[in-house]
């Protein structure tokens, strides 16, 4: 059964939540393939009939596009091969990069019901690890930023 997109996006919360929690990375402040890695570790167990991939390039067989460009979202929640079963895209930045339009671009198109991916929701998430904070929770449905949702989401964190 596909969960709502609250329910998704609450999921989502508990983990970059638990995530905050971990002493050991606010201190060490890791670059983002770390923490991504650390969030898909805890997306994983909150989504057991889905498959939740990090960096997946893959569209059934074919390398995933958006118009010409090659894309690679850094998290995933969908069936592989159930397009109506896709959940979740997820782009994470850490504070201080501010190099958001590609990101932005991803989510819109992957979240688009036109675009052939049809994901539920987009999160760009941008991260303070060692101040256990959001700076960004902006919440993307169907190719458009969601000014309600986005604020309910980033109330998660308040």
């Amino acid at each position: 059964m596909k969960a709502s997109v609250p329910e998704t996006l609450e999921q989502l919360a508990a983990a970059v939540l638990e995530l905050f929690g971990d002493a050991n990375l606010a201190y060490a402040d890791p670059g983002e393939p770390h923490v991504v890695s650390e969030l898909f570790a805890l997306l994983r167990v909150r989504f057991p009939d889905h498959t939740v991939s990090n960096e997946y390039d893959r569209r059934e067989k074919e390398i995933k596009m958006l118009g010409k460009s090659k894309i690679i979202p850094d998290l995933i929640v969908h069936n592989v091969g159930h397009q109506a079963n896709n959940l979740l895209v997820v782009e994470v930045k850490l504070d201080g990069n501010y190099d958001y339009e590609r990101d932005i671009r991803k989510l819109r198109g992957m979240t688009e019901k036109e675009s052939g991916y049809g994901y539920a929701a987009g999160v760009h998430l941008v991260l303070s690890v060692p101040r256990r904070r959001i700076r960004r929770g902006h919440v993307y449905i169907d190719g458009a930023l969601d000014p309600e949702l986005t604020q309910w989401f980033e109330a998660k964190f308040a």
